[in-house]
């Protein structure tokens, strides 16, 4: 029996696929791992205690740095002042702090793309991401489908155009947990997706700002997840396994904050927050 600390849980590019993925501190070793949720035929993890942990942070040069005192924390967060401070990027997205280092200063100054999103129940959000992480993004929230409609030349830029975005055009920059597990098992319909998404882009494009025009990409293909097979749609809503101390199942699928787990023909949704900063023991 091996004893781990989770890190996080989230998406993967492995070549042209989309992976989800388990990343989890070894405390025999003191090394980071990442696991491929596809390959766990059994879940089978037992919490150590309800006691949350910092997961440490990212360092430049040396990548995932483990919390130097693997500090006790509120389950609100995921790390401890330190290593928030030392990760930088919540302070530099949520309280506008200027980045340090130099890899930071060229990931927000590097092109940004500006989305339209698609979530049930007939939900379209716009959002922003780095280029780098494009589809990646999209998976984590969990998108049903997309179109990017402008690339900018920085983070700045896109920030603003989404604010303008959506106070013009009514459009919403975040959706609830809670409305997305709702509507878990639809699957979308592609043709009224589609029409959505193609009369908003149109709606944006002939009345768009002329400081914004620029941005507008030419080609704007809409994409959906779903026609890939990459999301699970469970035939029934799953029981909310709320802080569990047992995680134990064959795993399923990872739609937005939830780990789907299927055991005895039910289907369990873990929430993330409820899984990374605890530690595990594994069988």
């Amino acid at each position: 029996m091996s004893e781990f600390l989770i890190t996080h849980i989230g998406w993967s590019k492995k070549g042209q696929k989309y992976l989800p993925v388990l990343e989890w501190f070894r405390l025999d070793n003191h090394e980071f791992q990442k696991v491929e949720l596809d390959k766990f035929k059994n879940f089978d993890f037992t919490k150590q205690s309800s006691k949350k942990f910092c997961i440490g942070y990212y360092d430049e040069l040396e990548g995932k740095k483990p919390c130097p005192r693997l500090k006790l924390i509120d389950e609100k967060y995921e790390r401890c002042f330190e290593c928030e401070e030392k990760n930088q990027l919540k302070s530099i997205l949520f309280f506008g702090k200027t980045p340090t280092t130099q890899g930071l200063k060229n990931y927000f100054n590097s092109e940004h793309l500006v989305y339209l999103a698609y979530f049930e129940p007939n939900i379209l959000k716009v959002g922003t991401v780095n280029i780098k992480r494009s589809e990646l993004r999209l998976l984590e929230q969990d998108a049903q489908a997309y179109v990017f409609i402008a690339r900018t030349p920085n983070a700045e830029s896109a920030w603003k155009l989404e604010k303008y975005l959506s106070k013009r055009f009514g459009l919403t920059t975040a959706v609830q947990s809670k409305t997305k597990f709702s509507t878990i098992t639809l699957k979308p319909n592609l043709d009224k997706i589609k029409t959505l998404l193609n009369q908003k882009t149109n709606e944006i494009e002939k009345n768009i700002d002329e400081n914004y025009f620029e941005f507008l990409l030419t080609s704007k293909n809409i994409n959906s997840f779903f026609q890939n097979d990459i999301i699970f749609y469970p035939e029934t809503l799953p029981k909310k396994m709320t802080k569990a101390s047992k995680i134990k199942g064959v795993f399923k699928g990872l739609r937005g904050n939830y780990l789907i787990l299927e055991s005895e023909q039910n289907y369990f949704a873990y929430s993330k927050k409820d899984l990374v900063g605890y530690r595990i023991s594994y069988v």
